[in-house]
């Protein structure tokens, strides 16, 4: 399976396995269908130290264009912890639309330092270059 076919079922499985008090919104969150924008702040609200929970909220936001709130979300969920490489890589990667998006360049700053941090794929590194590439682009214009 491809990795984001691995993502999907390791947060899947982090729902199921998860004990702490957001383990019912993260369960409502992927088998019940409710809203998950709604489902991820709730899971925020009653565990807010959960970076994964944060790492939902901030995909949530994302697709409702709040890219300013997306940005600190998913900047906290890295903060906290999120449950393995392939979720660094992805907020990595979201983290930097999101916070390009919202003009905040200390925040692409740090998803350029997290796709080029140790254990990242050639890939991502790349794409980090490419994130420096746009700010310095921006910054002489």
């Amino acid at each position: 399976i491809d990795s984001n076919e691995r993502r999907q079922i390791d947060a899947e499985m982090f729902a199921l396995e998860h004990r702490g008090a957001a383990a019912e919104a993260l369960y409502d969150y992927f088998f019940l269908g409710l809203p998950p924008a709604l489902v991820a702040q709730w899971a925020v609200f009653v565990e807010p130290e959960l970076g994964f929970a944060h790492y939902l909220l901030g995909l949530q936001l994302m697709g409702l264009g709040e890219w300013a709130r997306a940005a600190e979300e998913i900047d906290r969920s890295l903060a906290l912890g999120v449950p393995g490489p392939l979720f660094v890589r992805n907020a990595g990667r979201r983290l930097a639309v999101a916070a390009y998006r919202s003009h905040d360049l200390a925040r692409v700053g740090k998803a350029i330092a997290t796709l080029s941090g140790p254990g990242m794929a050639t890939g991502d590194q790349l794409l980090a270059k490419d994130w420096q590439a746009r700010l310095d682009f921006d910054a002489r214009r």
